[in-house]
């Protein structure tokens, strides 16, 4: 306490008396209270000093306080801001903190978690991991592999890293949890082991192949000599019947060979639209046969993909005869669904067979695994190698009496700009196919707009200057060729940038109201290899 003769006798002008307290807590310095008295006693007595302390003490616990309060917030943001999984629960394993990660990861909401069991996520674990984990937990913590379940069910790996938290007496109050989902790195570990797996049995194969290749050659030879000389026909039956057993075992062997020496793919644009209708017509008669229904879902206006137009038909003649057999004389539906997803582009072939069994599953890739009566095992293999080799994917998911879906995806060819095609007109008042047209116009640089009319496309057209004009033969108000003759006389070099796009045969006013030379025409369903080709022949065209 300092009082007014105090500070005069250190020749400073007098101040009111002053009272001065630390504000301590926890051992922490926080800084000082000053209370001033200005009139009445001089001094302060022992009561304003313990009502000083005390109200100094408080001070400091509430500062102290809002101090753990800040350092707790940054904290929390720390951990929220982190991309592992979190998860803080009390001595009894009730959840009391989890992060934006562990709700991401789990698709729970954080109000779903607090106060729950923390034994949820590891419902259907065996017993013994959890025995280890009791074990070990509360001497070293615990590190290791693990499986959880998501909220709708669902496993998944995880890398778990667990230890407990005690207080300043060691007592037990909590564990901490960082969870990693690591499902992305066992898919990717699986990939590299079934690739090691392809390419021992590829070099295996290769020699198994060049072996049996000349031990075949004598046995056909000598079966062909034999049956040209033998009369009696039991001997010639049975000599044809080795000739075809080996002539067999020579199928099985070029698939050998196709197997461990793949050929490069030579890739160009392909359409799965077209080549999916194709490799469906080669099967119609096992189709037709088997009773099977083909739904397909694979629209035009999917995006080219980067492939080997060969080497994906026997991908998929391969895919859509495993879905044959599956369904067998039962019959059932093939479901062949296209989609673009981003860069690349995934068609999904799914049957209504028995489904795979969940043991097979992990194998129907690997060589020679085969869950049919007859065959080589290696058709699945020697597809996964050809689409793994252009960059793409090829998985299967099956549910035991539902049936299998395999999913192939590739990478969609680049888009390349067309020379001298940047902004077209489509005129068709049909929303589906004007959509369509649109799509595939964009999938080639180009933008696009559309009008639904004759008399609106006239009216665009003398006011705004578009590459190409996709123009339906039949509109609404006037035809297609009486708005292109139009524009050859009061637009002449719009006229000559015209794709007249049809549903049928023109009528025979309409063709020859079409002055030579003729335009470049789309048949309605067109392909974007299709549209491709009219824009092409259009700009050879004005360039001639």
């Amino acid at each position: 306490m300092v009082s007014p003769s105090n500070w005069q006798a250190l020749g400073v002008p007098a101040v009111p008396t002053l009272l001065i307290a630390p504000l301590r807590s926890g051992g922490q310095f926080f800084g000082v209270m000053q209370l001033a008295r200005q009139r009445g006693r001089a001094t302060f007595t022992q009561g304003d000093l313990t009502l000083a302390d005390g109200v100094a003490g408080q001070t400091a616990v509430a500062l102290e306080r809002a101090r753990l309060i800040e350092e707790s917030r940054r904290l929390v943001r720390a951990v929220e801001s982190t991309g592992e999984a979190v998860l803080i629960t009390d001595a009894r394993r009730r959840i009391r903190f989890v992060n934006a990660a562990f709700l991401r990861t789990f698709g729970y909401t954080r109000d779903e978690l607090i106060g729950t069991d923390a034994t949820t996520f590891t419902n259907g674990l065996s017993p013994s991991w959890l025995e280890e984990v009791g074990r070990e937990l509360p001497t070293q913590g615990w590190r290791g592999e693990a499986v959880a379940l998501r909220r709708d069910g669902r496993e998944f790996p995880i890398m778990l890293d667990a230890s407990l938290i005690r207080d300043e007496t060691n007592r037990i109050v909590g564990a901490v949890a960082l969870l990693e989902d690591i499902s992305q790195q066992k898919l990717l570990q699986e990939q590299l082991r079934r690739a090691e797996r392809l390419a021992a049995s590829g070099e295996m194969a290769a020699g198994i192949a060049h072996e049996v290749n000349n031990a075949l050659v004598g046995i056909l030879v000598q079966a062909e000599l034999a049956d040209a000389d033998v009369d009696r026909e039991d001997l010639r039956a049975a000599l044809r019947r080795v000739e075809g057993q080996g002539r067999r075992i020579a199928s099985i062997v070029q698939a050998l060979l196709g197997f461990a020496r793949p050929q490069a793919p030579t890739r160009d644009a392909v359409e799965l639209h077209g080549l999916v209708s194709e490799t469906l017509a080669l099967l119609d008669h096992e189709l037709r046969h088997h009773g099977i229904v083909a739904a397909i879902d694979c629209p035009a206006t999917l995006p080219p993909v980067l492939a080997d137009a060969s080497q994906i038909e026997q991908v998929l003649v391969n895919l859509f005869t495993n879905a044959i057999q599956a369904m067998g004389a039962a019959g059932g539906t093939l479901t062949i669904r296209g989609a673009a997803e981003a860069e690349r582009v995934r068609l999904d072939v799914s049957d209504t067979g028995p489904g795979i069994p969940s043991d097979a599953l992990p194998r129907v890739f690997d060589p020679f695994f085969t869950t049919k009566q007859e065959g080589s095992g290696l058709g699945l293999s020697v597809s996964y190698g050809i689409v793994r080799a252009h960059d793409g994917d090829l998985t299967v998911r099956s549910e035991p009496g539902q049936g299998a879906t395999f999913s192939l995806v590739l990478p969609a060819a680049p888009r390349v700009a067309i020379e001298g095609f940047q902004h077209a007109l489509v005129v068709d008042d049909d929303d589906q196919v004007a959509d369509a047209l649109i799509l595939m116009l964009q999938h080639e640089g180009l933008t696009a707009e559309r009008v639904a009319t004759g008399a609106e496309a006239l009216r665009v057209l003398a006011q705004r200057s578009f590459d190409a004009v996709l123009l339906d033969v039949r509109l609404p108000d006037i035809t297609g060729p009486e708005v292109f003759a139009r524009l050859q006389t009061e637009l002449p070099a719009v006229a000559a940038r015209v794709i007249f796009v049809t549903g049928g045969l023109w009528r025979g006013e309409s063709r020859r109201r079409i002055q030579l030379p003729p335009q470049p025409t789309l048949s309605k369903p067109c392909t974007g290899t299709q549209l491709r080709e009219a824009l092409h022949a259009l700009g050879a065209q004005r360039a001639a």
